[in-house]
């Protein structure tokens, strides 16, 4: 799945409005700016609090994203923050099927 599908799938499941896209940003009715939560700690942050029923376990190498669908398991590498968002996006969009 790409990141603009992930992203999509990930919207669908916290209710969001459809998400309308310009180059890489996305832009939801309602709100100004664009969205990513892929890039965006507070973005991720409303996306797992939106969808609910999620647990995160930031480990010392890498996050863990669980819900019912699932375990998402993103490996730290060099940047933890953008594992846990990638977690956060990944356990968001398998609550849809797109």
């Amino acid at each position: 799945m790409t990141d603009h599908e992930l992203c999509l799938a990930a919207a669908k499941a916290a209710g969001y409005l459809t998400a309308t896209w310009e180059g890489n940003e996305a832009y939801i009715a309602g709100m100004m700016s664009r969205w990513n939560p892929l890039d965006s700690d507070s973005d991720a942050f409303r996306l797992m609090v939106d969808c609910g029923r999620m647990d995160l376990h930031c480990g010392e190498n890498a996050t863990r994203a669980a819900n019912e669908f699932g375990y998402f398991v993103e490996p730290h590498g060099t940047d933890k923050h953008a594992a846990t968002r990638r977690a956060i996006v990944r356990a968001a969009a398998a609550m849809v099927k797109v």
